[in-house]
């Protein structure tokens, strides 16, 4: 056999079918397709299994929808993974078919050698196989698609239209078909791989909306292999806005070609087997040595209605309420996601918190106001109710909680609520006492002030980890997790913390190497690495933009106006004013708001301003969270406090070159203290962790 497909799609979008998909399934058999970023099906219609099947396919003209079917996407990734045979691919795409995306399905069995094409409607389909020798318009052993159903029974399908019109059913040749055909007759017998690249690679087999191409043969696809071209396979690029091929539309990329690569998913697998997993190495598998179901939150316990406050001094619940609410809403199913999730919701409330702090001073939640021109009587009252309700459901469970909250929202649905009220009825429905917790986040305005010591013992063949805190000023009751870090693996042990000093024991069968008291944010600390990039949007006036001018001048200066062009397009409204770092000096420093943008090593002022945020810059590379980024392709953007004025903040834009800086200069996106980027892609977001680890003695 040799097995060809050309996929053709949209220019603007074709080029994100870009990835090859190797799946080892516990059941079925292993299988590569292509496809897009996180695509569990094909989409650009190609697979090969390791029974030795190969499966591709061509649209035709949609046939009527059969609501009670299964998607195609569904049936034919069951037949890519479960199929052995012509005759099992067939049945997985026949069996509960809903019609929509009506197809041709070529189809080859390395194992015998057997060729097949599978006309699919809704209620009608065709199959032709060469062990039976059927073919259409006198050919042998060779079958082609070209979107045109060849099949009278599934053109008697487009009868069904909305105004009734008559339906030509007669089959008309396309050119592609003609040129099939032709292509056939000149070179029978002797067709191979290198054929088949001439063929897919030619007009007009080849439209200008093809995106790539595939070969395979028997030989290889016993190995899963293939040839496979990204890129116009006539090698006639496509840019944007030329020729109609690719639109002007955000994003849009050239569409380039790279020429044939032979993929070999076993070899490329047993190459990568052996090599060290960096994610693994450098933050450890999320791991906890006991159940923790307070990570995820039952959707259905979720409550509803809205409360009034009986006077301002009670915002604090609804505010808080609708916020908590909202985050549970989003939490992620899975409890390594939501664990992630969670610490950053809860440290974007620390930041906003702080920040309002520094510019207006401190509040006490109950003795709050409306009031116009400060936005403190609005954030401390939500942000500490939130923290409250938060302390509440870590204390008392999601069932407990869940109900309380219920209860809450049911009784006082469109009545005033006193805080008195909410104690009142949280009691009751908890059965805990709650008075000394809500009198710590709504009549107080400081924060929990914990300091914490560990010492670590080997005892056997075991180390034992003893932890002790103290809390200064009056204790607030909290509830939060310690997470210990070892070579492999986090575990994370949920405390209560009741008094103003503390302690607790752990043992575990591997060295820890770090140990860290509310590493899910749970609650408040004071701290100066607060500032987000969302605090640029509060207060823009006094922002500046500088670029680098070590190398790379122009390049630096031009991508330094763009970020302010697209700045004020998005939200200022005011082109910032742009500088030179060797024009810039520490007065100016101190009076601004700085956005530093350069590549990475050229700007001066971003090697001092990094050592606020652990990041490290050179030439074409950066250091950040302990991993080196050396890719043109990858930039970083960091906030951190001004070092000559807490009271402003900068902004680190460095990239590891131009291109990757003109993305990052366009790209204008929200991120909470640090981005990592690829191309115009956040790939990886987070705040920092001010307090660190506990110093292990």
């Amino acid at each position: 056999i040799v097995f060809g497909q050309l996929f053709m799609w949209n220019g603007y979008t074709g080029p994100s079918w870009d990835v090859f998909v190797d799946v080892v399934p516990d059941q079925g058999h292993r299988l590569v397709y292509e496809t897009f970023a996180g695509g569990i099906h094909s989409g650009a219609d190609f697979y090969i299994n390791s029974a030795g099947i190969m499966i591709g396919e061509t649209t035709v003209n949609q046939t009527p929808f059969k609501v009670e079917g299964t998607p195609q996407s569904n049936r034919i990734r069951l037949a890519a993974q479960y199929a052995s045979s012509i005759d099992e691919v067939v049945k997985y795409l026949w069996n509960n078919n809903n019609g929509l995306y009506t197809n041709d399905w070529l189809i080859g069995d390395c194992k015998t050698d057997e060729i097949a094409i599978y006309c699919l409607g809704t209620q009608a389909a065709k199959l032709w196989r060469s062990s039976q020798r059927e073919f259409y318009d006198g050919q042998v052993d060779w079958y082609w698609s070209n979107n045109n159903p060849k099949s009278l029974d599934i053109r008697k399908e487009y009868i069904v239209n909305a105004n009734n019109a008559p339906v030509d059913l007669s089959f008309r040749p396309w050119d592609r078909d003609l040129a099939f055909w032709k292509f056939y007759e000149q070179h029978r017998g002797k067709i191979d791989a290198e054929l088949g690249m001439k063929l897919v690679g030619s007009s007009p087999i080849n439209r200008p909306h093809a995106c790539d191409g595939k070969i395979t043969t028997s030989a290889m696809a016993e190995k899963l292999m293939f040839h496979a071209h990204y890129g116009k396979v006539t090698c006639r690029e496509m840019f944007v806005n030329e020729n109609g091929r690719i639109p002007d539309l955000p994003l849009a990329i050239p569409r380039l070609s790279l020429g044939y690569t032979t993929f070999s998913p076993l070899t490329l697998a047993a190459m990568i087997a052996p090599l060290p997993r960096a994610d693994r190495e450098t933050r450890g598998a999320e791991i906890t040595s006991e159940p923790d179901s307070l990570l995820t939150f039952p959707q259905e316990k979720l409550w509803a209605n809205t409360v009034y406050p009986a006077s301002n001094r009670d915002n604090w619940f609804v505010s808080a309420t609708a916020g908590y609410w909202q985050t549970l809403h989003h939490l992620p199913k899975d409890a390594a996601k939501a664990r992630v999730f969670l610490a950053h919701e809860l440290a974007e409330l620390n930041c906003r918190l702080l920040y309002t702090a520094a510019r207006e001073g401190a509040l006490i939640p109950s003795q709050a106001q409306t009031n116009y021109h400060l936005a403190k009587h609005y954030y401390v009252p939500k942000i500490r109710g939130t923290y409250l309700l938060h302390q509440i459901r870590l204390k008392v469970g999601n069932q407990r909680f869940a109900a309380m909250m219920n209860r809450l929202h049911d009784q006082y649905a469109g009545k005033n609520l006193t805080t008195a009220d909410f104690i009142r009825l949280a009691e009751s429905v908890t059965g805990d006492k709650l008075q000394e917790m809500v009198d710590a986040w709504i009549n107080r305005d400081d924060l929990p002030d914990i300091h914490a010591t560990c010492t670590l013992t080997p005892v056997d063949s075991l180390y034992r980890i003893h932890l002790q805190i103290r809390q200064n000023n009056k204790p607030y009751p909290l509830v939060t997790s310690v997470r210990i870090k070892t070579a492999k693996q986090y575990l994370w042990k949920k405390v209560e913390i009741t008094r103003a000093a503390q302690e607790w024991s752990w043992e575990t069968a591997q060295q820890p190497l770090e140990v860290t008291l509310n590493a899910g944010n749970d609650y408040p600390v004071a701290h100066d690495l607060y500032y987000t990039f969302t605090n640029f949007y509060d207060d823009f006036n006094s922002s500046v933009i500088v670029y680098g001018t070590a190398r790379q001048i122009e390049a630096n200066h031009t991508l330094a106006r763009r970020f302010a062009q697209a700045a004020a397009d998005r939200f200022t409204e005011t082109i910032l004013p742009v500088r030179k770092d060797c024009e810039f000096d520490v007065a100016e420093f101190k009076d601004h708001d700085v956005i530093l943008l350069s590549l990475a090593g050229d700007n001066q002022w971003i090697k001092m301003a990094a050592e606020k945020s652990g990041a490290e810059f050179g030439n074409g590379f950066f250091t950040w969270r302990g991993v080196t980024h050396a890719a043109p392709h990858e930039g970083l953007m960091v906030v951190v406090p001004n070092p000559y004025n807490p009271e402003r903040m900068v902004t680190l834009i460095a990239a590891n070159s131009a291109l990757q800086l003109h993305h990052m200069a366009k790209a204008l996106p929200r991120f909470p203290q640090w981005a990592l980027f690829k191309d115009d892609q956040v790939v990886e977001r987070g705040y920092h962790e001010p307090n660190g680890a506990i110093a292990l003695n």
